[in-house]
């Protein structure tokens, strides 16, 4: 197996995800937020040249309703939460997918603090199963890999799709099961 895949497999598999530990207990404005995102996130980049999040980025997750309005221009725990989940989400889901999944949690902070820390010990869990299935490859074929794991990703996202369609469809039956009849 060659040098640059297995530091390319121990890299992607110590990425950090944001820790709760590491947002401030006090709010904090766009500048201060964009700059925390860049520290604690960057080194999932693909390029350094990338960009994490951007205050246009956040501005706009705030239009579609993915955070609450910001208080007095600063943002709290809750909205860097949300935001780190909505960097991690982003480079698979839709703006729409990514709604219906955090949904229950955008003005819920102690629902997302809980779904939050889940969230992480899962990540640290997927990237264990990913390591040790990547040991075991036995191809020196990089393409080959490659090629695997994108159908393995693509399998994973049509599944997750699938998953947020039919909460749309469950919850739409909900709510129109609850409308009263006339």
């Amino acid at each position: 197996m060659g040098e640059e895949y297995l530091r390319s497999v121990e890299a992607v598999t110590h990425e950090p995800a944001m820790q709760p530990d590491a947002i401030p207990r006090i709010d904090l404005y766009m500048d201060q937020v964009t700059t925390l995102l860049e520290r604690e996130l960057g080194p999932t980049k693909r390029s350094e040249e990338d960009k994490i999040m951007t205050k246009t980025m956040i501005n706009n997750y705030s239009k579609e309703k993915l955070l609450p309005a910001s208080q007095k221009k600063k943002y709290s725990r809750h909205h860097i939460l949300l935001l780190a989940l909505i960097y991690e989400y982003k480079q698979i889901l839709s703006i729409n997918d990514i709604h219906t999944l955090l949904a229950p949690l955008i003005d819920d902070p102690e629902g997302l603090e809980a779904f939050y820390q889940t969230y992480l010990e899962r990540d640290a869990a997927q990237k264990e199963l990913l390591q040790r299935v990547l040991a075991q490859e036995t191809s020196d074929d990089l393409r080959l890999i490659a090629s695997t794991l994108v159908t393995r990703a693509s399998l994973e996202k049509r599944l997750a799709e699938r998953l947020l369609d039919h909460i749309v469809e469950t919850e739409k039956r909900g709510s129109e099961s609850s409308e009263p009849q006339k």
